[in-house]
């Protein structure tokens, strides 16, 4: 881009110091002999019409043709003015140029920001002074980025006690030429990625032992995202640390004996019962005559309220067990015995063998994957396979594999008799009498 010159240097002067005019400031440099230059200049000029004329005459003038504007100029008659050459360019903006030299030229209006074409001819009278300089500038436009980055992560996150891995998934523009980095409260607590915007626990949470600044098991810090340009996004976020039911391997009853060998099936605890209190399932310990097995009357005179009742500490008044009546607190621990199958008919009938599902879900911490059946029933179809045929056992390692005892009645006519069993080494519910002697049966418990 050419600048115009402003200022003093908008006033060109002639050789002799005298001021010209805007309008008639020029270069002017004799066609013949400058071809070359000229055309490197103004490409096409001379071809379209930079010709000299022989028109020379005192007082004369310019074309006036149409790339001229019918302009003309008065330059005087006399002396070397006499027999000048007269030239007829294609540009308009050199219409109304003066030319007062006796060789044949172009002329170049620099008032108007037109750059010389071409320098006059060595030892030429056809050169005037200019006292203007023009400019070649160069200008580079930058396109500047001051968009900050956007978060697409939310404000919030749940993150289980005692766990490790990803408490925070931070992702700003899709984490391209994002940089992450943390501030805030809590801030000290935590380890960040800063390629991936990934939050960890430095340590990993203890929901009884909170840890952050409110002690209240919501941890809060900010997130910052900051891309390659400096612009930066912070997000403030809060991670809540949940409470995780935490089970032993072991749990001791006292006088009731032990607990052992816990599975989790349907979201649910349940621990086989070692009444003898040896530690295993071998009917070797010294409580209960060292047997593991039992009758349900000795059951039906533990197991007396409901779920409301042994949630308010009550020991309940029930005398047989039913799907409601079926909760105790034995040595502090509140437990229920199972039912055969939640209350729900059996599929395929009582005293039959059940077809089992593909449900796998056994031991599972999440299951995410419910069985048809419940309980009892739902820990055999988790235990004996992905099998759907009928027979298979389903007793989780460490029980005995046998029949175990339910809430459930048996039947209406004989609802003061006996109880339902669920053989965990086939997947049948049988009607069984509550006496004692031979009815004896093994028993597993559901912890709270």
């Amino acid at each position: 881009m050419v600048a115009k010159p402003t200022g003093e240097d908008a006033k060109p002067v002639d050789a002799e110091g005298t001021g010209l005019t805007l309008e008639s400031a020029f270069i002017r440099a004799p066609v013949e002999g400058n071809e070359a230059a000229i055309e490197a200049a103004m490409p096409g000029q001379l071809a379209q019409g930079y010709q000299p004329s022989a028109q020379g005459a005192a007082g004369g003038s310019l074309n006036d043709g149409a790339n001229l504007g019918g302009q003309s100029e008065n330059q005087g008659g006399q002396g070397e003015d006499q027999g000048r050459g007269v030239v007829t360019p294609s540009d308009p903006l050199l219409a109304g140029a003066a030319e007062d030299n006796d060789t044949p030229g172009i002329l170049v209006i620099v008032g108007l920001g037109v750059v010389a074409a071409a320098a006059a001819a060595s030892g030429s009278k056809a050169t005037q002074a200019v006292a203007s300089t023009v400019t070649d500038v160069a200008s580079t436009v930058t396109d500047v980025d001051t968009q900050a980055p956007v978060f697409s992560s939310g404000a919030t996150a749940n993150f289980a006690e005692n766990g490790t891995g990803t408490a925070y998934d931070a992702t700003a523009d899709s984490d391209s030429g994002v940089t992450y980095t943390k501030s805030g409260t809590d801030a000290g607590l935590f380890n960040i990625n800063a390629s991936t915007g990934l939050v960890t626990f430095a340590t990993s949470p203890d929901f009884e032992v909170p840890a952050d600044a409110g002690a209240n098991n919501v941890y809060n810090l900010n997130v910052i995202a900051t891309d390659a340009a400096g612009n930066a996004t912070t997000k403030e976020v809060a991670i809540t640390v949940t409470d995780v039911v935490e089970v032993a391997s072991v749990i001791d009853l006292g006088v009731y004996g032990k607990l052992i060998r816990p599975v989790q099936v349907e979201g649910n605890w349940y621990y086989y019962w070692d009444r003898s209190g040896d530690g295993t399932s071998a009917n070797t310990g010294a409580l209960n005559g060292g047997l593991d097995r039992v009758n349900h009357d000795v059951l039906d005179g533990i197991f007396k309220a409901t779920l409301a009742e042994v949630n308010d500490g009550a020991v309940g008044s029930g005398t047989n067990t039913t799907d409601a009546i079926r909760y105790a607190t034995l040595n502090n621990v509140k437990v229920a015995l199972p039912t055969a199958n939640g209350g729900a008919a059996y599929p395929q009938g009582l005293d039959r063998n059940q077809n089992g599902t593909s449900y796998s879900d056994a031991g599972a911490s999440t299951n995410g994957t419910t069985s048809i059946f419940n309980e009892l029933l739902a820990i055999w179809d988790a235990y004996k396979g992905t099998g759907t045929g009928t027979g298979a056992s389903g007793t989780p390692t460490g029980w005995q594999s046998d029949e175990y005892w339910s809430a459930t009645l048996w039947s209406e006519t004989f609802s003061t008799e006996g109880h339902v069993t669920v053989g965990l080494s086939d997947g049948k519910p049988r009607d069984s009498d509550d006496a004692l002697g031979a009815a004896a049966r093994y028993v597993a418990l559901q912890v709270l």
